[in-house]
């Protein structure tokens, strides 16, 4: 059984995203009794339910070098980004997805030429002493959420100092901090980016 969805599908491929309409399928049933078949016919409605997508991250993952006296910057080709299908339904694109750094034993910035445009669109809390966020300026963790685009908008320029030599790591979690779908299939969903650094 193949249904055709709103120009969505097509011979091998299903839009996967697709969901919120009602859908049914038809069954037409004949027996083929000679002279007089007998035919019926049953419709059998299907409800595509909505599911949360996991968001996903993009970045090295290593291993990077770095000297203990330098500072590890994330962009061009090292930038980390996040993402979430989900958040292109019209629907979800003002809610909220938050965004853990981190690191082992070294510490994390945001890049010090956001403006203060975009920091007052995201929502910052640093766990650790001080707890008063600067940009450009080291923590051990940073924690913020926003929309999206907010969000995304801040990725860039990540950076990481180490507190000695040896191996380090980078961690950044991503968590999508909604409910989305319905049912059985309202669960929150989170993805993690683990860099390895090399200090010497």
């Amino acid at each position: 059984y193949q249904r055709r969805v709103h120009g969505y599908q097509s011979a091998q491929n299903w839009y996967t995203n697709w969901n919120g309409q009602t859908e049914s399928i038809t069954l037409n049933v004949s027996d083929s009794g000679y002279p007089h078949p007998w035919t019926t016919s049953a419709v059998i409605p299907i409800t595509v339910l909505a599911v949360n997508n996991d968001p996903t991250i993009t970045g090295p993952t290593g291993p990077l070098s770095m000297l203990s006296t330098g500072t590890l910057t994330f962009t061009a080709a090292t930038v980390i980004t996040v993402d979430d299908v989900d958040f292109q339904d019209a629907a979800m694109a003002a809610r909220t997805i938050q965004v853990l750094v981190t690191a082992d034993s070294g510490v994390v910035a945001l890049a010090p030429a956001l403006t203060a445009a975009q920091l007052a669109r995201i929502k910052i809390s640093v766990p650790s002493a001080p707890t008063t966020f600067t940009a450009g300026s080291f923590y051990q963790a940073i924690l913020f959420s926003g929309n999206l685009t907010s969000v995304q908008s801040v990725m860039d320029g990540i950076k990481f100092k180490p507190s000695g030599t040896g191996t380090d790591h980078l961690f950044v979690a991503v968590n999508d901090m909604r409910t989305y779908g319905e049912g059985l299939y309202q669960v929150s969903n989170d993805a993690h980016l683990v860099t390895t650094i090399n200090v010497s």
